[in-house]
């Protein structure tokens, strides 16, 4: 059977993000979508609307990723695991 995979960051943000200068980076954790257990191996990649790639990163052991090098604004976040469907979902990073 397959599971969606849910991202999942602290406290119950989806995603969490920092900034040092003009640049954000990105980083949450992987989860199983039933059994809420943390997926290390997922692919997770973020381009921009136009599909060029901007960063992407595969989760660890307990599901965490981060993506750098991100300047403010819309990018489309996609997360791939085998056996799992695709999630893909928009996000708006706010200017640095």
């Amino acid at each position: 059977m397959r599971h969606r995979v849910l991202l999942l960051g602290a406290g119950a943000s989806v995603l969490s993000l920092s900034s040092a200068g003009a640049q954000t980076s990105l980083s949450g954790r992987v989860l199983d979508g039933a059994s809420r257990a943390p997926l290390g191996g997922a692919r997770v990649r973020l381009s921009s609307l136009r599909g060029s790639d901007v960063d992407s990163a595969t989760s660890s052991v307990d599901g965490a990723f981060r993506l750098t090098r991100i300047t403010g604004g819309r990018y489309v976040l996609a997360v791939n695991r085998l056996g799992y469907s695709a999630l893909r979902d928009t996000v708006d990073v706010p200017p640095g």
